[in-house]
């Protein structure tokens, strides 16, 4: 994130196609905040990533359709062969009874963004795009920065006039 003197804080981002974006907004929370006991699997990420999506479009009543980068999915919660135990336990279970464990990045991240061009419509004053991803920890994480800059603004921002 750049430097922006007209919000004074680290707002600005320069996309891959040399257009200039402003986080308006960043909201996260914890992926597993409501994980009780055990692990998450593919149909329980789903669902989280779907909840998240819903609060995506919630956040600040939203305008167009929030965009998703998709987050890593793996079978190791913090480093590769630590949900061992588990994946044995599963053996034990008729094939559809297992539940293979899968995680996600532990903080889930919702950021409004506005450019002050129109994506499509060169009527409309400005546009607006909500995204969702995923990252180890909180902040703002260089690799969610990167994917962000490779969005395809263009094809998913909303135009909209002041």
């Amino acid at each position: 994130m750049k430097f922006n003197e007209i919000y004074n804080v680290h707002c600005e981002l320069i996309l891959d196609n040399g257009r200039a974006i402003t986080l308006n907004t960043l909201q996260q929370g914890r992926t597993y905040a409501g994980l009780q006991v055990g692990a998450p699997n593919k149909d329980s990420n789903d669902h989280a990533i779907q909840w998240h999506l819903e609060e995506a479009r919630k956040l600040l009543g939203s305008v167009g359709e929030p965009f998703v980068i998709e987050p890593e999915r793996r079978e190791y919660h913090i480093k590769p062969g630590d949900m061992q135990g588990v994946l044995d336990r599963q053996n034990d279970r008729p094939p559809e009874m297992q539940h293979i464990p899968e995680w996600v990045p532990d903080i889930y991240s919702i950021g409004v963004f506005q450019s002050l061009c129109p994506a499509r419509d060169k009527t409309k004053d400005f546009s607006m795009l909500t995204i969702l991803w995923y990252q180890p920890d909180f902040g703002l994480d260089a690799n969610a920065t990167k994917a962000i800059c490779h969005v395809d603004w263009d094809s998913f921002a909303t135009d909209l006039e002041w």
